[in-house]
């Protein structure tokens, strides 16, 4: 799901703000987003206690150091909503600007902090311009992005029925609006897609049946304007579904051409964005991931991938979820997992070093899951004896002059009927 910012017709009459508390429970300041030093002061107020309602000050952004970015959640609200009012004076700016992006580092906020801002601009719409469609549409996508960005997967049930609920509102607002045209239909894909997402991360049948149902809908509309190549990606994340629906494992492989377009839209945003920027970070990792999902581009996945953590971390920090989503994929990467026939079926090995001279492969393993090195062996094997895992960094001489649909094909088979036992790995 990609972020979307949307500017709001000019408004008036607008009340004092007001700390919107999160669906869910507690807000961002009953919940450390990040230690600091006892002598931290907010930047707003210039207070280090807890703010009139007991909570503390908070930091979800990129700023880094002792005293950069830490605010109380009210002091935010309160310069968003003087900001907004400031915008919708002059009539310039983009009104989500305050609410989305700490004014300092310029990047977004993150986890608990972004939730809270969001529902906090939601509540300051219904009080102040409960008329600005587009504007409440930009905050039902803050928090439908909040929550994708935070392990969407793994998320608690709490958090992925506020995600639900804030597609459900989106599709509702848009469909009782009079508003038309190719932006608010991307703005209808865009929820009906966090409901397919939010209702697979259900695990249950009826989750993901549901998920079949939204998922066909983006689908059917990317064919109907003639954008193959998202319906390609929509289909591929049905196939997925359908995988856990039915018990089967998934299919590990990307479409050679879905991998290519997801290729050309990293380049594109490298061009108009630059390489610090937030969406080409992301369109980075979902390149990364294509390639590792690809079978046999996992050195240019790893070079890839490094090249996107030494940015992240500068640009974003360590610390940032998009940073350790990047260095999740690094990880993997230098685990050089290969795999090998046993008498006790397919096993884990890492990959130490390739023979040059004897042409055969240095291997250490079997690895198993805890991790016992005291029963790990090295060994050396034939290349034949290699079983490539998707996506690890691994040199095969022999599997790059078979990248061809055949080879496809049979490494396919190869995994599936060993029972996919190598998929621990990824």
């Amino acid at each position: 799901m990609g972020k979307k910012s949307r500017k709001a017709t000019r408004q008036k009459e607008i009340s004092a703000p007001r700390v919107a508390a999160a669906a869910h429970g507690d807000t961002a300041s009953n919940t450390a987003s990040e230690s600091r030093p006892p002598s931290t002061e907010c930047w707003i107020c210039l207070d280090g206690d807890p703010d009139d309602e007991g909570k503390s000050i908070v930091r979800d952004c990129s700023c880094r150091g002792d005293d950069a970015g830490f605010a109380h959640l009210s002091c935010l609200v309160s310069y968003a909503d003087r900001k907004t009012r400031d915008l919708i004076e002059s009539g310039k700016g983009d009104l989500l600007e305050p609410w989305v992006e700490c004014p300092h580092c310029r990047q977004n906020y993150q986890r608990q902090v972004a939730l809270d801002m969001a529902n906090s601009l939601l509540s300051f719409i219904d009080e102040n311009c409960p008329g600005s469609e587009v504007l409440k549409l930009g905050g039902f996508s803050m928090i439908i992005n909040t929550i994708d960005s935070m392990d969407y997967e793994n998320i608690n049930s709490e958090l992925r029925e506020e995600g639900k609920r804030a597609a459900s509102q989106m599709i509702s607002a848009i469909q009782e609006s009079v508003m038309s045209g190719e932006d608010i239909d991307n703005h209808l894909m865009f929820a009906y897609g966090a409901l397919a997402e939010f209702s697979e991360t259900d695990k249950t049948r009826d989750g993901y049946e549901m998920a079949l149902h939204y998922y066909e809908k983006v689908r059917d509309w990317n064919k109907s304007v003639g954008d193959e190549m998202c319906a390609k990606g929509v289909e591929a994340a049905m196939d997925r579904v359908k995988s856990k629906r039915d018990g089967r494992k998934e299919t590990p492989f990307i479409d050679g051409n879905l991998k290519e377009s997801i290729r050309a839209n990293y380049e594109r945003c490298v061009r108009e964005k630059g390489e610090n920027s937030a969406a080409t970070l992301q369109a980075g990792i979902n390149l990364a991931q294509a390639l590792q999902k690809s079978g046999i581009h996992g050195l240019e996945c790893e070079r890839l991938t490094n090249k996107l953590a030494i940015i992240s971390r500068r640009v974003l920090g360590p610390g940032h979820d998009m940073t350790l989503q990047i260095e999740n994929g690094l990880n993997f990467c230098r685990k050089r997992r290969v795999g090998m026939m046993t008498d006790d079926g397919v096993k884990q090995y890492q990959a130490l070093r390739f023979d040059e001279e004897e042409r055969k492969y240095v291997v250490n393993g079997p690895i198993s899951d805890p991790r016992k090195s005291d029963e790990e062996e090295i060994m050396t094997v034939a290349i034949n004896d290699i079983i490539l895992v998707p996506g690890s960094p691994v040199h095969l001489p022999w599997a790059q002059k078979c990248s061809t649909p055949e080879w496809e094909s049979w490494r396919y088979e190869i995994l599936r009927q060993q029972n996919w036992s190598l998929q621990g790995a990824l």
